[in-house]
């Protein structure tokens, strides 16, 4: 099931270069979110990622963690 956005390519991408500016010494990592219950619910209804994003240069690591579930 694909969520509706109203975000559109041209805003992710302006978004991404804010965010992320200097992307080519950045590692990025993709992690499986099945290592813990926390995101059970959100595997079942939407869906759950998790990202880490290392910055070598500025020492500098982000996680980003989302847990998409329906609202009550």
């Amino acid at each position: 099931m694909e969520l509706p956005t109203k975000l559109s390519k041209e805003g992710f991408l302006c978004l991404n270069q804010r965010f992320l500016p200097e992307r080519n010494h950045l590692k990025i990592y993709d992690w499986y979110t099945s290592f813990t219950n926390y995101y059970n619910c959100a595997r079942d209804c939407f869906g759950a990622y998790l990202w880490s994003i290392c910055d070598e240069e500025r020492n500098r690591l982000t996680v980003i963690s989302i847990s998409l579930i329906p609202q009550a």
